[in-house]
């Protein structure tokens, strides 16, 4: 049987392409909690069925996001350790469903990368600071700066 899903979400966005972007990011973050959808039949007409996976009772699969199933304890030791020893509020972050990586064999190697997000100002990345586009370097890009 065939069905058409839709998921809607509103986002704050300069244009279509960053809107989706923004949207698609979402989608696939592991704590992501962007799991409501309605669900037609076939053709997409008529009344959906509203399904929200993160409801109790909802089946939990492999193919769902790692945030729909049950936490890994040694995954959340490591998320633990990570918060502790590097967390630092707005410049590094660590969420609590971070992807971890584990060392093939944990007992030999000993360690696991934990997902973070670090804090990186424009100014450093070379943004442009009135249109947010790459500047080369400089607070505005060759854009910007003709228009000044």
């Amino acid at each position: 049987m065939e069905y058409r899903v839709r998921w809607e979400i509103d986002v704050d966005a300069e244009n279509p392409v960053e809107a989706a972007r923004q949207a698609r990011a979402m989608q696939v973050d592991p704590s992501s909690t962007a799991n409501v959808f309605d669900v037609y039949l076939e053709d997409g007409d008529g009344e959906p069925t509203h399904v929200d996976l993160m409801e109790e009772g909802a089946p939990v699969t492999e193919s769902d996001p790692p945030a729909l199933a049950a936490p890994d304890p040694i995954d959340e030791a490591y998320r633990k350790a990570a918060k502790k020893q590097y967390h630092d509020e707005g410049r590094i972050e660590v969420d609590d469903g971070a992807t971890v990586s584990k060392a093939q064999d944990v007992t030999v190697s000993g360690g696991a990368y934990v997902q973070a997000w670090v804090w990186v100002e424009n100014d450093t990345a070379g943004i442009c600071a009135k249109c947010g586009q790459p500047s080369d370097g400089c607070e505005l890009c060759a854009a910007c700066a003709a228009k000044e």
